[in-house]
């Protein structure tokens, strides 16, 4: 079991392709995404991995266990799970976007870590949002009517100051924090997948590798995507290397496959 837990927000500063391997669909080699609803996450299992060489050197046995046994890893970590995703606008060219389900869950997630004060959060209406945290990025508009992508959204109020989870969003500068309908959320990040096409090239000659079919697709999450995790202090682990590992997670690591081209890097928020 876990006694207590620490919450790392992940913000990706280059495209993130953390995959399930090749699959038989409109794209050859997908990203990790949630059964239900289809959001993209990254698992735990890639988390905890990409986490472990950046200790190799500095208490990776201790932080991590070791494999025979001898001893357990002094923490737990989950999914991370998806919390904005960016999409482009007129004014300020991206802002971030979210909804209801993301936000319940989010804040149901930290009551784990503390007992947090605040109502549910309810849906928009389908074609309005409002604004959970307002960096002033639409204050000058002229009307009431916010553009995301092709879409056009009415402006609504909503209260967002019923729940002290969302206070630790104050990370998120400039931008504001967009509330969509779980419907609307959902097409529109559905429209808004980042794919890429690429050449497969033959290891031994170095070019196109024709025979096997040269084309293939590769989805990445896009940059300034947000997430979320959890870090949970295994409760047989000692309460000092579990303090020490969180303070010493690097601020910036990378995640995923594609590192040689620059792939995967993101911004580690610690909460």
């Amino acid at each position: 079991m876990f006694s207590t837990s620490k919450q790392l927000f992940i913000k990706t500063k280059s495209p993130l392709h953390a995959g399930i391997g090749r699959t038989i669909g409109n794209i050859d080699m997908p990203i990790q995404r949630e059964k239900y609803g289809g959001y993209p996450k990254i698992e735990a299992t890639t988390l905890k991995g990409n986490l472990r060489k950046y200790y190799e050197n500095n208490d990776a046995n201790n932080y991590f266990g070791k494999a025979n046994n001898e001893t357990v890893s002094v923490f737990g970590i989950t999914d991370a799970r998806l919390l904005f995703y960016p999409i482009k606008t007129i004014k300020g060219m991206y802002t971030y976007v979210t909804c209801s389900y993301l936000l319940n869950r989010f804040i149901e997630d930290n009551k784990i870590i503390e007992e947090i004060e605040g109502s549910k959060i309810f849906d928009v209406p389908e074609n309005k949002c409002g604004i959970i945290k307002n960096n002033n990025q639409f204050s000058d508009l002229k009307d009431d009517y916010i553009y995301l992508d092709n879409f056009i959204f009415k402006k609504i109020s909503i209260d967002n100051n019923k729940n002290k989870a969302l206070e630790k969003f104050n990370f998120i500068k400039e931008k504001d924090i967009i509330l969509l309908s779980d419907n609307d959320f959902n097409e529109l990040i559905f429209l808004n997948k980042n794919i890429v096409h690429r050449n497969r090239v033959n290891e031994i000659t170095g070019v196109v590798d024709k025979k096997s079919g040269s084309l293939y697709t590769e989805e990445y999450v896009p940059i300034e995507t947000v997430f979320y995790t959890l870090i949970l202090k295994n409760e047989f682990g000692e309460n000092d290397l579990y303090e020490k590992f969180f303070e010493e997670i690097p601020l910036k690591i990378q995640i995923g496959s594609n590192y040689n081209f620059g792939k995967g890097i993101v911004e580690i928020i610690k909460k």
